[in-house]
């Protein structure tokens, strides 16, 4: 394959294509391994003037980032941690209330968050957690429910909602403490981490978070040997145990691998991603035999297999440092050749969604309101969600600051400062529109921290000098800040 040769031309005829490869199939598996490098069909990057090689860094960070991350940082003594005390010891009808709340706990999350993201195949883990409320992965995910922003708790149980998450997490975290030392690793030791990892999370206790995902990560990766062997079966059928939990595992592998990442950059300050989160043979999440008899649920894995693609953008055996570092907010300038590439892996992904994933025609184009109001499926707005988040992230570093240009001569054939401003607008339009949706439709996965980086650019785009952009970001403004008031 090191010889391999491709040539295409174009010509009155159309394409022509000439290679030194022998087989169709093999020109396949080369397209598909070079498509990063070829100019995306209507982006915004049409033919690049490389004479600008460089592109200054003009916000190593947005301000709202750099907040978080200073808030996210701190090591917080015992008296800031949110605690709550411990209720219902062992009389009987306290056991029965407390039984009667963590099923019910873990019965919302299998309808709202672990069906948005659902790390665990749900017809045989709904199943088995609910016939083991004591189970250390059940006390885990009633406690993140209970802490988290999830608006399917029914009324009976709010009034005590985080003091029972707290006796939940307190269960969970002495559980799967005996687990470690006791028994030997399996993926409900590494579910039970990641739950408790983002439990602390939103409890704002940082340092265990750390912790935890740094314990789920290492034990993911000790798991590998045991189910990769078990993903790679030629066949599968029905919903096996031992298939259920090797699928879980690849699903929960690279949502821990996601949140070590981010744990890097935000938490430890590294300048550059370890080796050992680079992994190219896991293979993306699988639909299993017994989740396509749902055809919601089917189509939720689907789903989610696009989120683990998105987030894989940015890691890959290919990994480029620019990204990693451009996150970090440890570069003043950056090579357009590298921009030109993360960018271009954006753009595969999204050529790679199916067409009913789509919010509009083309992979950077301000969305008509209409067409995102008609998407009824909460979960393609999340991934579209992300996929304006992460364009966000990354041109808001690159965009020329709004109140020194009109525009006037900016061009999406041009990598440079006044192209990243455009794509930050359709970006911010794009986000405020896919927030008032979700509020309505799922508030639950809102993510409200996005919404405050997105106000963030919105509130720099109200100063720019061309009118268009800023009137669009006076409105989306309003929107997004509204969406705030509603859920804080």
């Amino acid at each position: 394959r090191n010889s391999w040769q491709l040539t295409l031309a174009r010509d009155d005829n159309g394409l022509q294509l000439q290679t030194s490869i022998k087989s169709v199939a093999d020109v396949a598996t080369f397209l598909r391994s070079t498509m990063g490098y070829f100019t995306p069909y209507r982006s915004p990057n049409y033919f690049v003037d490389r004479r600008q090689q460089y592109l200054v860094v003009t916000n190593k960070m947005l301000n709202m980032e750099h907040l978080f991350r200073v808030i996210f940082a701190k090591k917080m003594d015992h008296s800031m941690m949110l605690e709550f005390p411990r209720l219902y010891h062992q009389q009987q009808h306290q056991y029965n209330d407390t039984t009667a709340a963590k099923l019910h706990f873990l019965d919302t999350y299998f309808l709202c968050n672990g069906f948005t993201i659902p790390i665990l195949v749900q017809p045989h883990y709904h199943v088995y957690l609910r016939n083991n409320p004591n189970n250390m992965l059940a006390s885990a995910i009633a406690a993140f429910v209970g802490h988290a922003q999830c608006q399917h708790v029914r009324p009976e149980f709010q009034p005590n909602r985080r003091e029972m998450a707290e006796v939940f997490r307190q269960e969970a975290r002495t559980l799967v403490e005996d687990a470690m030392f006791d028994d030997e690793p399996n993926v409900e030791v590494v579910g039970t981490l990641l739950m408790l990892a983002q439990t602390y999370l939103i409890l704002l206790r940082n340092s265990e978070g750390r912790i935890y995902i740094s314990m789920a990560w290492r034990i993911a990766m000790q798991l590998r040997d045991l189910y990769l062997p078990i993903l790679q079966r030629q066949e599968v059928s029905g919903c096996e145990v031992d298939l259920a939990e090797a699928e879980s595992w690849r699903r929960m592998f690279y949502m821990v691998r996601y949140l070590e990442i981010n744990m890097h950059i935000v938490y430890d300050g590294r300048d550059s991603v370890s080796p050992t989160l680079l992994h190219d043979d896991i293979g993306y999440p699988t639909v299993l035999p017994c989740e396509a008899a749902d055809p919601n649920l089917n189509e939720a894995v689907h789903l989610y297999r696009h989120v683990v693609r998105i987030n894989d953008c940015h890691i890959s055996t290919r990994v480029d440092e620019t990204g990693y570092r451009l996150m970090l907010g440890s570069m003043d300038q950056v090579p357009s050749s590298d921009i030109e590439y993360l960018e271009s892996q954006m753009f595969g992904f999204w050529r790679g969604l199916p067409a009913e994933y789509h919010l509009s025609d083309g992979p950077m184009e301000y969305l008509l309101a209409e067409r995102v109001q008609r998407c009824q499926n909460p979960n393609v707005l999340y991934l579209n969600k992300l996929y304006y988040c992460y364009w966000l992230a990354l041109e808001t570093r690159l965009m020329q600051p709004p109140a020194r240009t009109d525009l006037v001569g900016a061009s999406l054939n041009r990598v440079d400062g006044e192209r990243a401003l455009v794509i930050v607008s359709i970006c911010c339009d794009a986000l405020a529109k896919i927030f008032q949706e979700l509020n309505c439709k799922l508030p639950c996965v809102l993510e409200l921290h996005w919404v405050l980086i997105a106000c963030d650019a919105m509130k720099q785009l109200r100063e720019s000098r061309n009118a268009h952009i800023r009137m669009r970001a006076e409105d989306n403004l309003r929107t997004a800040l509204n969406i705030l008031k509603n859920n804080v």
